[in-house]
């Protein structure tokens, strides 16, 4: 391992921008396509040498042996001896949202353990290790724009593409993804998604094209009571190309035509009340430039 005195890992959130649920297997697993794109509302892992492992979290509930980090620590400690380390979790993306925080979390940990250790499993082995863990992280540890389909393990990275401009809401309700699945069981088939027109307008970086395609079968699944359709209105009030619903919900994210807009439109609905960000999608070069920077900075 190479010295250092601490490494600060940036952990990025994502969303989808398609998200369909394909019926329910035998064995209840729910077989998904989705088209999901790593974005740069971030919080930060801090791994500093200690005497042994432990884990901290700025949210004293998040500290648990069930913990993503953790879980993903011992995962990699089964496969080759690790130096002891105090990891620390500043959370920042807002959890039980549907921005895969927790997900995004285990994944920096294993990438920045793999780039601090100069350890390469290599694709196949690594996306293994992170199936063994989630659903969510295979494409977590692919980062970028990616394709999931399966349960999640079967992953087609995408292009880079230019940013997006993006405005995020955190309504005042969170949905644990195992409800959310048992409520669309009773919904209705949703229509699907135009995959390959959402492919192209991503590399295309066509905002306004990529706004219409935006399809998530899990918003039938919320009630009118919940506020995830006042969450739209409210971004589309704001000038947003389009609006959706990420993961299981409850974050509602809006597609800007530029930076200046999603930025003021998350500012007037911050006063408004609301939890809101302005942030962007986040190519996959620039995420891997962002973490290898961080490395270097721990080496200074």
């Amino acid at each position: 391992m190479t010295p250092m005195e601490e490494l600060e890992f940036p952990v990025f959130a994502k969303i989808n921008l398609i998200l369909e649920v394909l019926g329910r297997r035998p064995d209840g697993y729910h077989p998904i396509r989705s088209v999901l794109q790593t974005i740069t509302l971030e919080e930060r892992l801090r791994l500093v040498p200690a005497e042994a492992f432990s884990f901290h979290c700025n949210i004293p509930q998040l500290e648990n042996p069930q913990n993503l980090v953790v879980r993903a620590w011992r995962a990699v400690e089964a496969l080759r001896p690790l130096p002891p380390m105090a990891v620390t979790l500043e959370k920042a993306i807002p959890w039980q949202s549907g921005l895969g925080g927790g997900s995004a979390d285990a994944a920096a940990l294993i990438r920045g353990l793999c780039r601090l250790l100069g350890w390469h499993p290599g694709r196949e082995a690594l996306l293994r290790l992170g199936l063994s863990l989630g659903a969510d992280l295979p494409a977590a540890l692919t980062g970028g724009a990616v394709v999931a389909e399966g349960i999640g393990e079967q992953i087609t990275p995408l292009p880079d593409g230019p940013s997006l401009p993006l405005a995020i809401l955190k309504p005042p309700v969170s949905f644990s993804t195992a409800q959310m699945y048992q409520r669309i069981d009773r919904c209705p088939p949703a229509p699907q998604g135009d995959l390959p027109a959402m492919t192209a307008a991503l590399q295309a970086g066509d905002a306004a094209g990529a706004a219409r395609l935006l399809c998530n079968h899990f918003e039938q699944a919320a009630s009118p009571q919940e506020p995830i359709r006042l969450a739209k209105a409210a971004l589309l009030a704001q000038g947003a190309l389009g609006a959706g619903m990420t993961g299981s919900g409850s974050a509602v994210f809006g597609i800007f035509a530029r930076e200046a807009e999603a930025a003021a439109a998350a500012r007037s609905l911050a006063q408004a009340g609301w939890q809101a960000w302005a942030c962007r999608t986040l190519p996959r070069g620039e995420q891997e430039a962002r973490e290898e920077a961080a490395l270097h900075f721990s080496q200074r």
